[in-house]
């Protein structure tokens, strides 16, 4: 079960006196903003599920991806729980980062995205294949866009063939296929 945040600013001490739920929700309609699907901020499964997880750097880019990857390339449903769960997540710069960077603009997410088995699998919420919604566990929405989603994810999570990812990833991106190429001949030569 994974899901989307809402990012609110919260610059004040919070009160737990009486009412203090409703005031907060008050709060998160009138000024949340929920987080974009390409990050995943809580994760609920089986304590047995991740038994071989890569050495990733968690909190920062990739490492979210690579559990969603993880679970529906085992062929586990991926339940978005956006609908049903609110999460609320404080506002924060990046002081704590080196250079005040965020963390998408570090070493680390590229060592994340190589551990993880590369930018094939970066799966996002969009790739979910189940959702939680008033309680009951319901299909994802199948758009047309998510339906060419399934289609290019295909030989990853059916077939475990990178090479036919790879291959599918160039027949639906063919400028960024062309690109990261480009980009991958330059290092090595």
């Amino acid at each position: 079960m994974v899901g989307q945040r809402w990012d609110l600013e919260v610059t004040e001490m919070l009160g737990f006196s009486p009412g203090w739920v409703e005031r907060l929700e008050a709060d998160l309609a009138k000024r949340g903003r929920l987080h974009p699907p390409g990050g995943s901020d809580y994760f609920i499964f089986p304590q047995n599920c991740f038994y071989d997880i890569p050495d990733l750097a968690v909190g920062r880019a990739g490492w979210d991806n690579w559990m969603i990857y993880e679970a529906r390339q085992r062929g586990w449903d991926c339940v978005d729980c956006t609908d049903s769960v609110r999460i609320i997540h404080q506002d924060h710069d990046y002081r704590h980062l080196p250079g005040g960077q965020p963390h998408y603009r570090l070493p680390e997410t590229n060592d994340n995205v190589r551990l993880g088995g590369g930018p094939r699998t970066i799966f996002t919420l969009q790739d979910s294949n189940r959702r939680l919604v008033d309680g009951q566990l319901v299909a994802a929405e199948r758009t047309g866009r998510i339906f060419w989603r399934e289609i290019e994810i295909f030989p990853l999570v059916q077939l475990h063939s990178f090479l036919l990812a790879n291959l599918f990833f160039a027949f639906f991106h063919p400028r960024r296929a062309y690109h990261e190429l480009r980009n991958w001949l330059r290092r090595i030569s």
